[in-house]
């Protein structure tokens, strides 16, 4: 009997068909829609001229960093880096955490705006907090995770004064509160190896792959090789990681997950 889980989300990370349509769709998207290191605002058959918004960047990273997680393609996480560079240099907000909803080279066609409620959708800044965060964790950027604490510090009154608006916020508290962990796996093809956590509800996992000198470098990377040509999984939460394993179940022993898909 499937889990509400599995039935609502089947197993994605394991349909190479969906992976490779959203892998198609991303380059579209920065084939189209980027310029440098720029996000625009819309597609259609000319040069785009309006530059994109807090949340167009926000969900933009978020996706590259979801394809990273399945494929480990260096291309994604590189995407998302340097945009969350450019993020840090032009939406900052000198008199908060938060960041604004307009780029500081937009037009100044009305006031700059800062986004923090959630509502149908999750806030650009919400989004933003989540993949600053995980970006951080993946990359070493203890400074982008500090500032992502101080950003949910700052909405910790609306937050508890209406929850119910606050949604996309509660889930970065999740994460900070709990912490992140990264499963490195260490083998021929660790894309495959993903799919064996294809069904399994892991809020609160990253995972990485590769030999710690691509770029953008992962420092979680280095020294994890493959054990008795194996594969060879290693649970991480910061730069501490557990003894290494070389199968799912025991990964999922580990992470608390009971070898049960949930």
């Amino acid at each position: 009997q499937k889990t509400a889980y599995e039935i609502t989300y089947g197993d994605w990370s394991s349909d190479v068909c969906s992976s490779d349509l959203a892998e198609q769709a991303f380059r579209f998207l920065r084939r189209t829609l980027t310029d440098g290191d720029k996000i625009f605002r819309s597609y259609r058959d000319r040069p785009p001229v309006t530059e994109g918004f807090l949340d167009d960047y926000a969900w933009y990273i978020r996706s590259a960093l979801a394809l990273y997680d399945v494929t480990f393609g260096n291309m994604f996480l590189s995407e998302a880096e340097a945009r969350l560079k450019y993020v840090m240099d032009a939406f900052p907000d000198q008199s908060s955490p938060l960041f604004h909803y307009t780029s500081r080279h937009a037009p100044r066609l009305m006031a700059r705006t800062r986004e923090g409620f959630d509502n149908v959708t999750p806030s650009s800044n919400a989004v933003l907090a989540a993949v600053l965060n995980r970006a951080g964790c993946l990359l070493d950027r203890p400074d982008w995770m500090e500032r992502v604490r101080l950003m949910v510090d700052h909405v910790a009154g609306p937050m508890a004064e209406s929850p119910a608006y606050m949604c996309g916020w509660g889930q970065v508290m999740q994460e900070i509160n709990h912490g992140l962990e990264t499963v490195v796996i260490a083998s021929a093809d660790p894309v495959s190896d993903r799919r064996a956590f294809g069904q399994d509800f892991m809020p609160f996992t990253l995972f990485a792959a590769g030999d710690g000198e691509s770029i953008p470098r992962i420092p979680l990377l280095d020294g994890k090789i493959m054990i008795d040509d194996r594969v060879t999984f290693y649970v991480c939460r910061g730069n501490t990681c557990q003894v290494p394993v070389h199968s799912a179940d025991e990964v999922r022993g580990q992470l608390n997950l009971g070898g049960i898909p949930a």
